[in-house]
């Protein structure tokens, strides 16, 4: 009879660090790509944004005598064909939306109203957007590049 002492295969702790590592690298090369799917997302809300508040701007404009609003407070309430607030049967434009929009990277819907658009470079977070009266330009407040169009931009 053979009573041979009989040895266990099992990994070694230097094995097991090897593969702990290995898994390291491979999940913080592929984390980019995790990600990309939720800023797609904040992306094309932020483009959606823009575009409805536009659209909803120039109505504005048509509407009352190819002038656009004063500030975006008159884009939440009814106005007179002047421009001015007010209720009743004078009033008979707007509400054009019900509150401006949440700017998704900053989580404000405060509107900045600037003299020109050269001022509405992104400085920091205190607001959301920025609002031109004169040329009705809208912006959002982001200082971010994609594809090679600034988000702000789009």
């Amino acid at each position: 009879m053979y009573y041979g002492i009989s040895k266990k295969k099992a990994f070694t702790l230097i094995e097991i660090m090897i593969v702990i590592i290995l898994l390291g690298i491979l999940a913080a090369m592929l984390l980019p790509y995790f990600r990309s799917p939720a800023e797609d997302t904040t992306i094309a809300s932020t483009k959606t944004d823009l575009q409805t508040v536009r659209f909803l701007l120039q109505l504005y404009r048509v509407q009352h005598s190819s002038i656009y609003p004063e500030n975006m407070d008159l884009m939440t309430t009814t106005t007179s064909v002047d421009g001015k607030k007010g209720t009743g049967p004078d009033y008979p434009y707007g509400p054009y939306i019900q509150a401006v929009p949440i700017n998704q990277y900053l989580n404000k819907n405060t509107v900045l109203t600037v003299p020109s658009m050269t001022d509405s470079n992104p400085k920091d977070s205190s607001t959301g957007w920025y609002y031109n009266p004169t040329t009705g330009a809208f912006r959002a407040n982001v200082n971010m590049v994609v594809n090679g169009v600034a988000i702000g931009d789009l």
